[in-house]
């Protein structure tokens, strides 16, 4: 189906609690909820691997679904600087020198590109006046284990024209399909289904003359980044360094640097990024020039952190996407990520984590499955109540409705027959105990409440809402005035005082903050959509019940 929407996460750095809390509000990775994370999974936070474990099962699981481009950081030698390495040998005391080479190498090959809708390109740090997305399409990226050093020395001939079409042809040309293209990245077999296409472009490298300047330039960028001392160690081990890199090799590695590195600049032209020592700073112009010459319309990038999460530039042909909140200290900045639909509108959903938010995002991120499957589990023992309350009467015979909770776990299990574990389960089903004891009666009754109810003062306001339920997301966008993605406290105040006045209706402040409030499931101070959607949904329920 085309009306899908595919969210685009920026740096998390080893966040995890900023991508369980994307994964809160937006949803798992699925077939009908596909994703592009940006690069940059690794280094200076605490989870970097972790991060991975996630990333990785979930492209395993839903391959045509998930994309990860690379970063800057998903590189051996930077990793060495900025923590990763250490984090890996540190909890892999044993093997971690195995997953270390293990990962560099996934990491050479993760994409470096990816193209929405042949319009949109998503690429990590930017792009550069000699960017070529032809010849990025063909790189034979193993060989470029780090963007901080020559490419090993191999002979390579050119791609000739009739394999290049072919190859073209074969990206995945399946009409009535979106195109989702991974620039570099080999496919496996065409997936035929009508949600959401993958094709995705060879990688064979491309001839080029030599540019006598690049390997001087990318040296000396090496030396400012503070790598020259990595780079010579690895020098010891790695032969390949003695010998000459060729023309096409230098080339291809410009373009990666350029790709990984590179930041936008407000003035035009094209001059090299000192202050990185790797990339360049690009200007408005070359947007333009790029985006004009591939036909596309929009570049999505990440590479920098900003203090809303987000920021257009170039005349709102670029924006930068970042999505590790608080990445200098706590409170320094918010994270985002983009959601965007067929028509190609970027929506900005903003969110900072914070120590009350970490706690709800771990505990439901584990809730995306946990909490389907508990529901599940409350509608079999509901079922089964019967059987229950006549199997706990066993254990009281003066009838008083309590027993304990080892009788309780093992009766469950004993009507049930589901061989799981009803002790440790018991917080998540079990509302209260005292001194070992559970009132099992009233448990029963409370098991046909699988969801939080909402405290509302005031239901008319929800009953006025809910009359337009069909176009519940239009209302959002419209009470959402500043377009961030979340509704603020205020903005939901001042939408119902407009409303109010509309409708000639006396609805009290105190009932309007009462609302939002109660909407808040997850207690950050705003609403995202799928909170206010949550809030209709139990009123439906409500309102059958």
């Amino acid at each position: 189906m085309n009306s899908l929407f595919i969210s685009f996460p920026g740096d998390l750095h080893g966040h995890l609690e900023d991508l369980l809390l994307i994964f809160y509000k937006n949803g798992l990775p699925s077939s009908d909820k596909p994703y592009v994370f940006n690069g940059d999974f690794v280094d200076r936070g605490k989870n970097s691997l972790e991060i991975l474990l996630i990333l990785f099962g979930f492209l395993l699981v839903y391959p045509n679904d998930v994309h990860l481009n690379r970063g800057n950081h998903e590189d051996h030698i930077v990793n060495l600087r900025y923590g990763f390495t250490k984090e890996v040998l540190g909890k892999y005391r044993v093997h971690g020198k195995k997953i270390l080479k293990l990962l560099q190498m996934i990491f050479s090959w993760l994409p470096l590109a990816t193209v929405i809708d042949n319009k949109v390109l998503i690429v990590h740090g930017g792009i550069s006046d000699t960017t070529d997305l032809d010849k990025i399409a063909c790189v034979d990226r193993q060989k470029y284990a780090s963007a901080l050093r020559p490419p090993k020395m191999k002979v390579h001939g050119c791609m000739t024209k009739m394999n290049e079409n072919r190859e073209r042809e074969a990206c995945g040309q399946v009409e009535g399909r979106r195109r989702v293209c991974s620039l570099t990245y080999q496919s496996s077999a065409p997936d035929h289904r009508q949600d959401l296409p993958r094709r995705s472009l060879n990688n064979t490298p491309v001839c080029s003359k030599l540019d006598l300047s690049v390997d001087e330039k990318l040296n000396r960028r090496c030396r400012l980044s503070g790598f020259d001392q990595a780079r010579c160690e690895l020098k010891k081990s790695d032969s390949y360094l003695e010998s000459k890199t060729t023309e096409t090799d230098l080339d291809e590695w410009k373009q990666i640097v350029d790709m990984l590195w590179s930041d936008p600049m407000p003035q035009n032209g094209c001059i090299p990024n000192e202050v990185r020592g790797g990339g360049c700073y690009w200007g408005p112009d070359v947007t333009e020039e790029v985006l004009r010459r591939n036909n596309l319309q929009l570049l999505i990038r990440s590479h920098e952190c900003k203090q809303d999460g987000y920021e257009f530039c170039h005349n709102r042909r670029v924006i930068t996407i970042f999505s590790a909140s608080n990445y200098y200290e706590v409170g320094s900045n918010r994270g985002a990520f983009i959601r965007m639909g067929p028509d190609l509108v970027p929506h900005f959903i903003q969110y900072q984590a914070s120590t009350t938010c970490r706690e709800l995002t771990l505990r439901q991120s584990v809730g995306w499955t946990e909490r389907s499957a508990l529901k599940a589990l409350r509608e079999q023992l509901f079922v089964h109540r019967s059987d229950l309350i006549s199997a706990f009467q066993e254990f009281d015979p003066n009838n008083k409705g309590m027993i304990s909770v080892t009788h309780w776990a093992s009766t469950t299990e004993r009507v049930l027959n589901l061989g799981l574990p009803w002790r440790v389960l018991r917080p998540q089903l079990v509302s209260s105990t005292q001194h070992g004891m559970m009132d099992y009666q009233q448990w029963i009754k409370e098991l046909s409440i699988t969801e939080p109810k909402l405290e509302i003062s005031d239901n008319s306001i929800l009953d006025t809402m809910y009359k337009n339920h069909s176009n519940l997301e239009t209302i959002f966008r419209i009470i959402d005035t500043d377009h961030s993605g979340l509704i603020s406290f205020k903005e939901f105040h001042q939408t119902w005082e407009l409303l109010r006045s509309h409708l000639k209706t006396e609805i009290s402040a105190k009932a309007i903050a009462d609302l939002a409030q109660s909407i808040d499931f997850n207690k950050d101070g705003s609403i995202d959509i799928n909170e206010f959607l949550e809030a209709f949904r139990l009123v439906d329920i409500s309102a059958h019940n």
